[in-house]
């Protein structure tokens, strides 16, 4: 994929990223972008970004795992402005909720959620989008097992059989309850933020990128394997009542 943002130097297929190991790039995944108006920055909504998250291998073995890098980037509006000018923006406190996620979730036990494998925090050079402003790289292991869902629902929960589905869905209770405590809850919520490894009965929470913190804690109900896409009501009309015997398991 092309970037805005990122060069292919950067981000290509091939590139290597020097942090304590060297990774190599395998692909881009996805990138997200938010950038604010510069009227915003003035009233203190938050420096712009933008992240990419890869694919990649550690050189001189086969791990793959995951790398996102967060850039700091121009405020809207300030694009023609000089490199000295665009350094007055820069940010070096800013942390994304997804680094507190991984600095804090590994030291809890039992582990599920991925291992953070290492991380970086730089600043960008005189060339960079916002001189001086922060640059971080985030790599974090690629758990084993099959993600039960992605953006348009759990559809690989729904292949598994009645019993498989029954423990995964005890597993998400369990899980869900202790990221109350933890302070920490994955963003969107549902099918496509979970991994089940059957072989070790382990259920992993994943996608951090925009987590929730600091979520109130909440008694647990039923709905909530209905929020997660994990039980299916009898009829759309039931759809705000508790599961029960009549919904799909």
């Amino acid at each position: 994929m092309r970037s805005k943002w990122f060069s292919q130097e950067e981000i290509g297929p091939g590139s290597k990223i020097k942090l304590n190991n060297e990774w190599v790039v395998q692909e881009a995944l996805s990138e997200h972008t938010f950038q604010h108006d510069h009227d915003d920055y003035l009233a203190r909504v938050g420096p712009a970004w933008t992240a990419i998250r890869l694919l990649v291998e550690k050189k001189g073995s086969r791990t793959k795992a995951y790398m996102r890098i967060y850039k700091q980037i121009m405020n809207g509006g300030t694009e023609a402005e000089s490199a000295r000018m665009r350094a007055r923006q820069a940010n070096t406190s800013w942390c994304p909720v997804e680094l507190k996620v991984y600095r804090s979730l590994p030291k809890k036990r039992p582990l599920i959620v991925p291992r953070l494998l290492e991380e970086r925090v730089a600043k960008q050079d005189e060339s960079g989008s916002v001189p001086g402003g922060f640059l971080m790289y985030i790599v974090w292991e690629i758990v084993p097992g099959i993600q039960l869902g992605d953006a348009c629902g759990s559809k690989v929960f729904w292949t598994q059989e009645r019993s498989e589905r029954d423990a995964i869905r005890e597993k998400v209770k369990e899980g869900r309850m202790k990221l109350y405590d933890w302070g920490f809850a994955p963003d969107p919520g549902c099918g496509q933020n979970l991994v089940w490894h059957a072989q070790t009965s382990t259920l992993y929470f994943v996608g951090w990128f925009l987590a929730y913190e600091g979520d109130e804690k909440k008694p647990w109900t039923p709905r909530f394997w209905y929020f997660w896409g994990l039980t299916r009501p009898a009829a759309k009309s039931d759809r705000s009542k508790t599961p029960d015997d009549t919904w799909t398991w």
